[in-house]
């Protein structure tokens, strides 16, 4: 079985294991598999950004302690702060803001910064 491989919409398990807050499955696919968390789905989203969405602070705490890129985008340019406040997730906004306020800052495609995209 191919650890990197993905499902039809591109994602790994990785990208689930940081969607649903497994941040052991995550941790054991990392340091003994060795997955790659640079795989990108469909639309550019790493892991991290459905950490960010789903409000896995577990999984999110895991990928800056690793010290991963967190200025990655999607395919609107979305950074993981876009994603934590569009889908309201409080505390992913606040881990965020700790670890890097600047990324408040960075508009996506449409212009729109992080506070733009709060539903």
């Amino acid at each position: 079985c191919e650890i990197n491989a993905q499902d039809n919409l591109g994602q790994t398990a990785a990208h689930y294991s940081a969607m649903h807050n497994h941040v052991d499955s995550l941790k054991y696919l990392v340091n003994v598999n060795h997955i790659d968390l640079f795989i990108s789905n469909n639309e550019s989203k790493l892991p991290i950004h459905y950490a960010a969405k789903h409000g896995s602070h577990n999984v999110l705490n895991f990928f800056f302690q690793s010290n991963l890129t967190i200025y990655e985008t999607d395919i609107h340019g979305n950074t993981i702060a876009h994603e934590a406040s569009e889908y309201n997730q409080i505390d992913s906004i606040k881990l965020i803001w700790k670890m890097n306020q600047n990324l408040f800052k960075k508009k996506n495609h449409f212009g729109r910064t992080p506070i733009h995209t709060v539903r």
